[in-house]
């Protein structure tokens, strides 16, 4: 039996070590830079406003035998210094001390990712001075969280430290850590040096666990170790991706987001006189809108996830009379523009401009809405407009018929003053954008492609977008130039069946709920990177409207720190964590059919919108890491994405198999290409931008403010994801001000539905002047 050494830290948790980079070869450098030996780092700390950091540092970060200043000191000195990507070379108008909360918030990240004590408690290893317990055991508790097996560090039959070995992605700032085993393994014999990559080792002097003669068990904390770029960065899948951020230098802030000067049309052209777009206004303008777009919603155009073909499934016939609508409404389009009908539902309706050196521009939105559900949830009925004096009501009020009967109405307008445009005008409307596209967007985009050639499009405005932000004196307009990636995932899960009163430890459903744990305690971690468009927000904030901004944010945008992600998202929660965040949410779960069978089949569909920084195969990579050990842990085999060939762990058990886990995904889409933004090298965003400030500058709400046009990044996606190809110049923007979007009692302010009518006539002529 064994004294437990003095209690020092948590009871139930232990605690951090340190941070370690490691040759990939089991070696590792020390004390690398004694210029940057700190002595103050708890300082540091302060003055770079971490002191919810310090304080987590102080409760699991701790010393038994000497200060914890003392401790980090050495921590950073021994080990932080060996770091290539702490280097002040890697930052920008590096100041003294800036490395030190990447080392510190990297390594307390990767702690908070490894709950070792509650992984040894659920596996019934728990500390004491009596009970035993083997190596197999504590190996087999933590691969079953961790994905792979940890040194563990003994002293005597007493665990002192445990070390966990990830491979590195990246930079330690910004980077993805990865999951992995120690380079060489053999039975119960593990050395310190046989770890490699990247190893955490926590260390806690508050319990010890004592174990047999051919085993080992945990007393203290745990330590990381990391291999610089051990893994490819997988290669995006479509399109340019651009840098967004940082306009000149990055710690120049008067440089950052330059403005180009508003933009009006002339009013005069080839003898026709016409109106400024602010004649878009009054109770005139707004009665007939509120007629034509009443119209529009009356049309029950619902599109539904399980929708067949369009020539088979009868719930796509109200398509028919939305079309007869449309006719009706706008008989001078229909007169003067070629209607192409494609996949019979999709309307494609061409302008053809005068010149043909310049490219066209495509005005988009879609046709369908989603379901409306029971109309007696709605204060007024969803198909059966209500105009309430302000906002009109109804299931696609705002999603997104004001935009599609705005740019009709706009086009409609222009027509009956005899214009003649000099650049084709091309109006594309899907008819199943809430499903997918695939049957309405993506055959428009082909046969745009066809018509007009690959990047044969000067721009795409569709719906989208987060609108206007008013913040002071400024105005920040802030058009989609990006959207996330998407996959949804299918976990099936195939186990024997049999009856309720002789079940197993564990049914299929109660391991698929293991699962679902086990992916939900590994959420993504949110990361600002300059290809990511919602930095360019910030930096624009961070010139225009500093005082509104967090005290550290300006100075931490400036020094381009590599933590920013994390502390936005903590201090401003979900409302902008999804912007810089991967997101992953567990929708649909399906299991059993009998309260007295045991179920044979489970299914669990796991949805991701990725973000920029990430891919589909680091999604999917994480996926298998995570599930593994729970598969391995259960005998159950393993189909993966890549592969139909089974990952047996028979093989390692050598008895027959529970059950097979097969991974599935559907809808597969990349990050989108990110629109360029930068006025003084792309002059498509340059007089688009231009034009959003002629517009919204003029509005009487916004008279006296500056319009900030910004683009920013969509957590969702739209038809554009299948228009990709036909151009780089993608802009997604709904400036309306709406309520209740997808759910009962949507609707749309009236006022904002002209507003968008000008900015349309003003993007439709802007352009149609502009020869470049």
């Amino acid at each position: 039996m064994l004294t437990p050494v003095p209690l020092s830290g948590p009871t139930e948790s232990w605690t951090i070590h340190g941070l370690w980079p490691d040759k990939c070869d089991g070696s590792y450098s020390e004390n690398c830079d004694s210029s940057r030996d700190y002595t103050d780092i708890t300082t540091i700390l302060k003055n770079a406003g971490e002191t919810s950091l310090l304080s987590y540092m102080n409760e699991y970060w701790i010393s038994n035998d000497e200060s914890n200043e003392d401790f980090w000191e050495h921590e950073w000195s021994t080990h932080g210094t060996c770091i290539n990507t702490l280097k002040p070379s890697c930052y920008t108008n590096y100041e003294t001390g800036d490395e030190i909360p990447d080392f510190f918030q990297t390594t307390v990240n990767l702690f908070k990712t490894l709950p070792t004590y509650d992984t040894l408690a659920a596996a019934g290893i728990v500390p004491s001075t009596s009970k035993k317990y083997t190596l197999s055991a504590i190996q087999a508790a933590i691969k079953s969280s961790f994905g792979y097996n940890a040194y563990i560090d003994c002293s005597g039959s007493t665990i002192s430290q445990i070390y966990y070995t990830f491979n590195v992605r990246g930079s330690v700032q910004t980077g993805t850590f990865v999951p992995t085993s120690p380079l060489s393994m053999k039975t119960n014999t593990l050395t310190f040096y046989t770890a490699r990559r990247s190893r955490l080792e926590s260390r806690q002097k508050s319990r010890i666990l004592t174990t047999t003669a051919t085993g080992a068990v945990i007393a203290a904390g745990l330590f990381i170790l990391l291999c610089a770029f051990t893994l490819p960065i997988p290669p995006k899948a479509f399109g340019v991706f651009h840098k967004v951020g940082t306009w000149g230098k990055s710690h120049d802030i008067d440089s950052w987001c330059p403005l180009p000067d508003p933009v009006s049309p002339s009013n005069h052209l080839d003898s026709i006189l016409l109106p400024q777009s602010s004649q878009f206004a009054g109770e005139e303008w707004t009665q007939k809108q509120v007629e034509r777009l009443s119209a529009a919603i009356n049309v029950p155009t619902e599109s539904f996830d399980d929708n067949g073909d369009v020539d088979d499934d009868p719930r796509w016939k109200p398509f028919d009379g939305f079309h007869r609508v449309l006719q009706e409404l706008f008989p001078i389009v229909h007169k003067n523009a070629t209607l192409t009908h494609i996949n019979r539902y999709g309307l494609v309706y061409t302008l053809v401009g005068a010149s043909d050196s310049l490219k066209p521009i495509v005005l988009a939105a879609h046709q369908d809405v989603v379901p409306a559900g029971p109309a007696d949830k709605w204060t007024h009925p969803p198909f059966n407009a209500y105009f309430d004096g302000s906002y009109l009501w109804g299931r696609g009020s705002s999603d997104c018929k004001t935009n599609l009967i705005g740019i009709l109405s706009t086009v409609e307008f222009l027509l009956e003053k005899d214009w003649k445009p000099s650049r084709t005008i091309v109006l594309a409307f899907g008819f199943d954008e809430e499903t997918g596209g695939v049957r309405g967007a993506a055959k428009i985009g082909e046969y745009l492609e066809d018509t007009w050639g690959k990047n044969g499009i000067e721009l795409i405005l569709d719906e989208g977008g987060m609108g206007l932000q008013t913040v002071g004196d400024y105005v920040y307009a802030r058009p989609g130039v990006a959207e996330k990636g998407y996959t949804d995932v299918a976990l099936i899960l195939d186990t024997s069946g049999g009856h309720s009163s002789k079940p197993p430890s564990h049914s299929g459903i109660g391991i698929m709920a293991e699962m679902i744990v086990a992916l939900e305690e590994h959420p993504y971690t949110p990361q600002l990177t300059k290809e990511n468009p919602f930095r360019g927000v910030l930096e624009c904030q961070a010139r225009y409207s500093p005082d509104e901004l967090e005290p550290w944010l300006r100075k931490a945008l400036q020094r381009d720190e590599g933590n920013i992600g994390i502390r936005l998202a903590k201090a401003r929660g979900q409302s902008v964590r999804f912007s810089m965040q991967t997101s992953q949410a567990v929708d649909v779960i399906n299991g059993g059919v009998k309260v007295n069978a045991l179920p044979e089949s489970v299914t669990t569909m796991v949805n991701y919108r990725v973000a920029p920084h990430d891919s589909l195969e680091i999604v999917k990579h994480n996926i298998e890491t995570y599930l593994s050990p729970i598969a391995h842990k259960h005998n159950i085999s393993i189909i993966t994405f890549s592969t139909q060939n089974t990952n047996t762990a028979a093989e390692v058990n050598s008895y027959p198999l529970a059950g097979t886990l097969t991974l599935r995904s559907h809808n597969d889409l990349s990050p989108s290409p990110i629109t360029p933004t930068d006025p003084h090298t792309d002059a498509v965003w340059r007089l688009f931008s231009a034009t959003l400030r002629s517009v919204f500058e003029a509005v009487p709400s916004l008279q006296g403010k500056t319009v900030i046009p910004v683009g920013d990044i969509m957590t969702g996606n739209t038809d554009t994801m299948h228009y990709w190809n036909l151009t780089t110049n993608i802009y997604r923007f709904s400036p309306g001000k709406s309520a209740n979007v997808h759910t009962v009692d949507e609707r749309v302010e009236m006022e904002s539905h002209l507003e968008g009518m000008r900015l349309y006539y003003d993007v439709i002529r802007n352009f149609d002047e502009w020869t470049g």
